[in-house]
């Protein structure tokens, strides 16, 4: 760069900010390892005036003084007399552990209620479908009984009397009738003790009583589910199901409607940022910015509150929906005032939301104070850790508070075990910073990070070098102060990168690899032929071999009842319906990646070895099937006559 200077002296230019030089390949690329900006244009470079100013000062390209020194930035402090820093002292690789999300939760296949219906209604337990068919099935359901007629019954009302009913159970052992108990064992002699019975179930005269008390059309698809998991086995009222297809919503097991997203942590916003005026905030208590000065621009900062949550625009636009079935419920199914009346997501601003983590069962009430682009949901790191969340990325999810108050029961929860994880079984109301995961106690409070740190940082000291010289919340917390957070970094927004990934974006596994490949040629620093053998490696070839031996070892199903069979019957039908009865494991799932190792990545990798297993793992995949493509026509020929 000295040198490409000192002979472009006669030819600089000097134009809108810009130096304009003479271009060079070399210098270029000593540019571009740089990192300094720059433009090439036909013949010439282009270089922001104020960083051909600090070339001019740290290389002194008139100097004669030579370059020297035990490395490149001594040479240059030497040189130059300006004291020179790694731009970062230590590197760390990292991988990405799951993409980002935002969107409704849905179970597989997607259930609108949580109402038996067998094999009716096909693989996606359509009760309408059902209905159409006329349908009557018979399913396990809660046994309840009539107090003044003795009439057992699924329903929560007698039929013939219009009473309440009450939950019943009988011990297999001895007979005993006893009423409902989270112990499933019989007082008297130990036995096993089951709540429910069969019932044999009109699927069609029931969704005629749901839809005429609700007063509602038939929605195209109701999806119930093909059995119940519970221990008493009760059901949802089919109305429920009705009101949530009418706005598009499924459930999760235990009967609430969740949307999940992927946890980002915050202190500070704008408002600005979270897309809401500045009076809608004051009302919600955020009457003065950081600095004490009474809130009037979009453009002050403010420290968010630690049960205060940003979301994101698809999670408000489901909350939308979400009040409005439960508002329908309220009014046609429990004949009162609606609740929320939410018209746009301008009205979820100032609701509360219970915000919950898997393999947890206690919730943890939020108030949502504002939007964002991004595809994730902003909190309070104390928030994520009540949760008992690392703000690490993960993937939580969010209620509309009402929903789970009202259409949560445990008694949908599944009998086995775990059956009670991920669900609201507790609902914190009011955060103690105090009793949180001590992760989040390590967050430093400072607005203004001390020169000791980064001299420290430079040396690679111990982080206990800076015991007690940076507060954090745990030093606010032991001091018994107010939790105040400071913040070193201002940004103009939340969501200011691409809020949805590539990973995301490309559809197909071989649009990821291909753009993964193709990054990894652009970056210097990454090696495309290591980054190759990798994939196939840790992930291509196990699973292209997982599904070799899974194609060999697979079951057979029915198409329409969905029975089992570790053989297929000779007649290729099911035993139990009449079914057609098919495969499990198809060749398209052995094959969909050995074109992408064949034709792109075996060309890249260089380890002789993993090359090897490659070919034969492909080798054995077309013989296999090359086999399966001849026919045999008559048994000379298999003879070989």
């Amino acid at each position: 760069l000295r040198a490409w200077i000192r002979r472009s002296v006669k030819t600089l230019k000097i134009s809108d900010g810009q130096a304009i030089l003479p271009y060079d390949e070399r210098a270029k690329r000593v540019l571009t390892s740089l990192l300094i900006e720059h433009e090439v244009f036909g013949d010439g470079v282009k270089l922001p005036l104020s960083w051909f100013k600090v070339l001019l000062a740290c290389l002194k390209p008139f100097s004669d003084q030579m370059l020297e020194g035990d490395d490149i930035f001594s040479a240059v402090e030497k040189l130059s007399g300006i004291p020179q820093r790694d731009k970062a002292g230590s590197f760390i690789g990292a991988r990405m552990g799951r993409p980002e999300k935002a969107a409704q939760r849905e179970m597989s296949p997607p259930v609108n209620v949580l109402f038996p219906i067998a094999e009716a209604g096909g693989s996606s337990r359509d009760l309408m479908a059902a209905a159409r068919e006329g349908r009557k099935v018979a399913v396990e359901l809660a046994a309840r009984k009539c107090g003044r007629c003795n009439t057992i019954t699924w329903r929560e009302r007698c039929q013939e009397c219009g009473l309440p009913t009450t939950l019943i159970g009988r011990c297999a052992e001895c007979g005993l009738e006893l009423e409902y108990s989270e112990e499933a064992t019989c007082p008297r002699c130990g036995g096993k003790v089951s709540y429910s019975r069969k019932f044999v179930v009109n699927v069609g005269e029931e969704l005629y009583r749901a839809l005429k008390r609700l007063s509602e059309q038939a929605p195209s698809r109701l999806k119930g589910v093909k059995g119940l998991n519970s221990v008493a086995k009760i059901p949802e009222l089919l109305e429920k199901g009705v009101l949530r297809a009418k706005y598009g919503l499924y459930i999760y097991k235990d009967g609430t409607i969740r949307f999940d997203s992927t946890n980002a942590p915050l202190t500070h916003f704008t408002p600005r940022q979270i897309g809401v005026s500045v009076e809608k905030l004051r009302e919600l208590g955020y009457t003065h910015d950081v600095h004490g000065r009474r809130l009037e621009s979009p453009d002050q900062v403010l420290e968010l509150k630690p049960q205060d949550i940003v979301i994101p625009r698809k999670a408000a636009e489901h909350l939308v929906k979400v009040s409005k079935f439960i508002d329908d419920l309220l009014v046609k199914l429990a004949g009162m005032e609606p609740f929320y009346r939410m018209k746009s997501i301008e009205d979820v601003v100032g609701k509360l939301i219970v915000a919950l983590s898997p393999h947890t069962y206690a919730g943890v009430v939020g108030r949502v104070i504002g939007f964002t682009d991004a595809l994730a949901c902003f909190a309070h790191p104390i928030f994520h850790a009540a949760k008992r969340r690392d703000c690490d990325g993960d993937e939580d999810s969010i209620m509309l508070l009402l929903d789970p108050l009202i259409n949560f029961s445990r008694l949908y929860l599944p009998g086995r075990v775990g059956g009670r994880m991920d669900t609201p079984l507790l609902i914190t109301v009011v955060i103690d910073p105090g009793e949180v995961d001590e992760q989040a106690h390590n967050l430093d409070v400072l607005d203004r990070i001390p020169l000791e740190f980064y001299r420290l940082a430079e040396r690679g000291a111990h982080i206990s070098k800076l015991s007690g010289k940076i507060p954090t919340i745990k030093t606010l917390l032991r001091e018994g102060k107010p939790l105040r957070i400071g913040y070193t970094h201002p940004q103009s927004s939340l969501a200011a990168h691409p809020v949805e990934s590539s990973y995301k974006r490309y559809g197909s596994m071989l649009e990821k690899i291909l753009g993964q490949l193709k990054l990894a040629e652009k970056i210097a620093s990454v090696d495309e032929h290591f980054v190759a053998e990798k994939m196939v490696e840790t992930h291509l070839l196990s699973d292209i071999l997982g599904n070799m031996r899974a194609f060999f070892l697979q079951g057979f199903r029915c198409k329409r009842c969905g029975a089992r069979y570790r053989r297929p019957p000779l007649t290729n039908s099911c035993v139990s319906c009449g079914g057609e009865v098919t495969q499990t494991v198809f060749r398209g799932a052995v094959e969909k990646y050995v074109e992408l190792v064949e034709k792109v990545l075996l060309k890249k990798i260089k380890s002789r070895y993993l090359a090897e297993r490659i070919n034969l793992a492909l080798e054995n995949i077309m013989n296999v099937f090359e086999a399966e493509r001849k026919e045999q026509s008559s048994l000379e020929e298999f003879l070989g006559g």
